[in-house]
């Protein structure tokens, strides 16, 4: 009984030492954080906008801000396709004139009821959001801005640096 123990412990070792190794090899990570540029045709960095990078499972999207950015929990490994978009910036005319008469109206109104200043300040801090969306909004080809239309597929690891420049 003594002998067989002896021999029992090299086996079970062996068979937990390949676990380990066979379940770390399963457990890499998935998702990481990337940061990098987007810069327009001209060379300029893109004022605004929103990258989304798409992996297989997992998606994650962040602000593109001055040309910069960083994608937290990025989606890792080959074929991630990465979306760019700016046309949540170009604003609503009609809308942001809506805001802006209802901004006139309520600073009217403020001037005879005090209660009124909170919503003001409010809908000044909206628009004052929307025209200076409107002024970073710069036009990129159509084909960035959806999956399935993207020339940009690239091979990301976690801690990678992207620097993506727009064809026109």
């Amino acid at each position: 009984m003594l002998h067989s123990r002896q021999g029992f412990r090299p086996f079970l070792f062996l068979v937990t030492a390949c676990l380990l190794v066979v379940l770390g090899g399963c457990s890499g990570k998935k998702s990481g954080t990337i940061s990098g540029t987007v810069n327009t045709a001209d060379g300029q960095p893109l004022p605004a906008g929103r990258i989304t990078l798409v992996g297989e499972k997992t998606t994650a999207t962040a602000d593109i801000n001055d040309g910069h950015f960083e994608v937290k929990k990025a989606p890792l490994g080959d074929g991630i396709k990465v979306v760019i978009e700016t046309e949540h910036l170009k604003g609503n005319p009609e809308a942001i004139a809506s805001l802006a008469r209802s901004v006139d109206l309520l600073k009217q109104q403020g001037k005879a009821d005090p209660s009124m200043s909170e919503n003001l300040e409010k809908m000044q801090e909206q628009l004052a959001a929307a025209k200076a969306n409107e002024k970073k909004y710069r036009p990129i080809p159509a084909a960035y801005s959806k999956k399935d239309t993207t020339p940009l597929t690239k091979t990301i690891k976690s801690g990678d640096t992207l620097d993506i420049t727009l064809d026109k």
